[in-house]
């Protein structure tokens, strides 16, 4: 008995498929008012909590670096993770970020990298401290 190859149809290029999708031009790609994260109210809270920060100058100039990616056109969600960065950062800093030396940030990022954060949170904090000293 001889094997018979199956033929299965021809498909159809991706281009010509047409699959309503959410992430690519469907109608909630990138809609602001379909926040299901609540964002502006998360980024207003973590705001809020940085008066809790034993250093006062470094909640100042987290608050006014805030002001800057805002008016850069930041997204508020890439807004949230540069605060929650900062953050972390100012509670782990032996100085405010005012007095820091090239020392004490390398200081810092030795001990981020004793913690157990994943390389993508280690390279988001180096972007943070990057873009907020620059």
């Amino acid at each position: 008995m001889q094997a018979q190859l199956l033929q299965y149809p021809a498909r159809a290029p991706l281009s010509e498929v047409n699959v309503s999708s959410a992430f690519k031009g469907g109608p909630h790609h990138n809609n602001v008012k379909d926040d299901i994260y609540n964002t502006e109210r998360a980024l207003q809270l973590l705001l809020n909590s940085l008066a809790k920060l034993e250093k006062k100058e470094d909640a100042e100039l987290i608050k006014a670096f805030v002001k800057v990616l805002e008016a850069q056109g930041l997204s508020k969600r890439r807004v949230l993770k540069y605060v929650s960065h900062l953050k972390l950062v100012s509670k782990h800093l032996k100085v405010p970020f005012a007095k820091a030396t090239r020392k004490d940030i390398e200081e810092f990022m030795a001990w981020v990298n004793s913690q157990s954060y994943s390389p993508q949170t280690v390279q988001g904090i180096i972007v943070v401290l990057r873009r907020f000293y620059q």
